[in-house]
């Protein structure tokens, strides 16, 4: 018979070993990947969530609206693996001295999704914005017996987050409790071990917080470059135009919204506007035949670009299609520096491509820009998502209430103001040196995580540790 700490396999039935039954009786619970994966954690030195934590509360439950002023509430949504999105959080109209000690948080913390994405961690550190926590978010104060980022990096692994997921209920939408969060089983390797993996997140924050400063310099550049600052929006019920500010090509009620003629006013006097067809060499879009959703892969052999992997400069290749899906398709090839922009759905976000591999493909949701020579790309994905472009994009867009687009054809029609060569290459520098930060950030992130793998796995190589020592 095998080690007491293996199962042992049948068609209708598994022999689980007594240190990985709990009060659990869903047949969930006992899934044979759940069971290996727990076995693996307790064949080498471990313990349970319970044993490294201080106190565990969930977040504060607000009976109130949302708000334009006020503290900024943090929900499932808002959180993502090792970092929060600030862009889009909402705010509730309360002081820190109307919420009780579990909305509020403190650096060293670690909190983590409890509904519906379950398992998506981060630690607090001195660089994150007061915020007040939902009740879907739990709350966890840990004592020193481990490394705060090392067990981050846990719980936002694979393994970690399969084995909350064998810990949670609910049949559509997944939640998990205190009491069984605790019992989730930590790896605990050495100390040296777990610093090496915790050093890789705290560099990987570092480089996200220069990449926030990197990002506000290029706006303040880009005002300071492009922008009146004392332009006001013009709400007088009548709006007086002079006859530059006439659209020649098309009619519509918007054109002329004092948000946007504004918008054309804010520019400062002798800026440049060219159509973006004249500064490209060429613009296509993804309107090359549709991939059904069944054939778009997790792997596979040629990057498949949708709109949503294309925002903030970058784009991500989170999807594949196969060769075979590829040749099907009137594709075009995306070289190295071309922008890749939604322009539909997630209308006025893009990214700058800067992957070796030209194989690769769009959805019909985006566009890509492949600029002139004399057009710094950096520069340009700036001027693209700046909100001076995408109220042009809205001005001309159509919409129905829930997904505004614009045609290629009108997209290509579009303006953009221009500056020096001397003054893109300033802005584009910072914009590939900020892109440079987030990419290293990332990499270090996918590293600890595998680290992490690898330690349960048994094929952790103890020579990188002395090596960084």
């Amino acid at each position: 018979m095998q080690s007491n700490l293996s199962l042992y396999k049948e068609t209708n039935f598994n022999w689980v070993h007594s240190t990985l039954l709990n009060d659990r009786i869903d047949a969930k619970n006992y899934k044979v990947e759940y069971l290996e994966l727990q076995r693996k954690i307790i064949s080498q030195t471990y313990i349970r969530l319970r044993d490294v934590i201080e106190d565990i509360k969930n977040g504060f439950e607000v009976n109130r609206s949302y708000s334009d002023v006020g503290l900024k509430f943090l929900t499932v949504k808002d959180l993502k693996e090792f970092e929060i999105n600030y862009s889009d959080i909402k705010k509730i109209d309360l002081h820190f001295r109307d919420i009780p000690e579990k909305g509020r948080l403190k650096e060293g913390d670690i909190i983590i999704t409890r509904s519906g994405s379950i398992g998506i961690a981060k630690t607090i550190t001195n660089n994150d914005e007061d915020i007040v926590i939902s009740s879907d978010i739990i709350k966890l104060r840990v004592n020193n017996k481990i490394d705060r980022d090392y067990l981050t990096t846990y719980l936002n692994s694979d393994t970690g987050r399969k084995l909350i997921e064998q810990l949670s209920y609910g049949a559509v939408i997944k939640k998990i409790g205190q009491e069984e969060l605790l019992d989730l089983l930590i790896p605990i390797p050495s100390p040296e071990i777990q610093k090496y993996i915790g050093d890789k997140v705290r560099k990987a924050e570092e480089l996200r917080e220069e990449a926030k400063r990197l990002k506000k310099e290029v706006l303040d550049r880009l005002n300071t470059l492009l922008f009146n600052p004392n332009i006001k929006i013009d709400n007088n019920k009548f709006l007086y135009l002079d006859c530059k500010e006439i659209i020649d090509y098309k009619i519509g009620a918007t054109i002329y919204r004092p948000k946007y003629v504004s918008n054309r006013r804010g520019l400062k006097q002798g800026i440049k506007l060219l159509k973006l067809k004249d500064i490209s060499r060429k613009i296509y879009d993804g309107n090359h035949g549709s991939v059904h959703p069944k054939n778009i892969l997790d792997e596979g052999d040629i990057p498949f670009i949708r709109a949503q992997d294309a925002h903030d400069g970058l784009v991500e290749i989170n999807k594949y299609i196969s060769n075979e899906e590829y040749r099907l398709l009137k594709h075009k090839t995306i070289n190295y520096g071309d922008i890749v922009y939604g322009i539909k759905g997630s209308v006025g976000k893009g990214g700058i491509y800067l992957y070796e591999n030209s194989d690769a493909t769009v959805n019909p949701a985006c566009v890509v820009i492949s600029p002139k020579k004399l057009v710094n790309s950096g520069y340009l994905i700036e001027v693209l998502e700046s909100d001076y472009f995408n109220n042009e994009i809205y001005r001309f867009a159509e919409s129905d209430s829930t997904r505004p687009q614009i045609s290629r054809t009108e997209f290509e029609e579009l303006e953009v103001p221009m500056v020096s060569e001397e003054e893109q290459k300033a802005i584009g520098d910072l914009v590939f040196r900020r892109i440079k930060a987030i990419n290293q950030s990332k990499q270090l992130i996918q590293e600890a995580k595998q680290d992490v793998e690898d330690l349960i796995e048994g094929n952790f190589d103890m020579s990188k540790v002395k090596a960084n020592s």
